[in-house]
């Protein structure tokens, strides 16, 4: 959630993303091929659905990286949410994901 998707990033995502179509895993693959800003993502996203694609770009990051937490923290401010918000939208993902596979 950097801006940069390496392939460990990828498989990472693809194994959170479950079950999914073909038609579905195209979209993602060719969605991570080529990432965009957190200002391009925040003018696509409608307003009712913000906090989800804040809940997905957090599934996607390792915390452990300041650029990934950089990266999410402009998305937040850029879709509109305040520190609380997404504070509470982290809490609610991590307490409703199972833990990812092992690298």
């Amino acid at each position: 959630a950097d801006g940069a998707i390496d392939a460990s990033e990828q498989a990472r995502i693809l194994a959170r993303a479950g079950t999914i179509d073909a038609a579905a895993e195209d979209f993602l693959r060719t969605e991570l091929a080529a990432p965009r800003s957190a200002d391009e993502i925040a003018a696509d996203t409608p307003p009712a659905l913000s906090a989800a694609v804040y809940a997905a770009a957090w599934l996607s990051i390792d915390t452990d990286h300041s650029s990934e937490r950089n990266f999410l923290d402009r998305l937040g401010a850029a879709l509109g949410l305040d520190a609380a918000s997404r504070q509470a939208i982290e809490q609610r993902t991590n307490a409703a994901t199972p833990p990812p596979p092992p690298r």
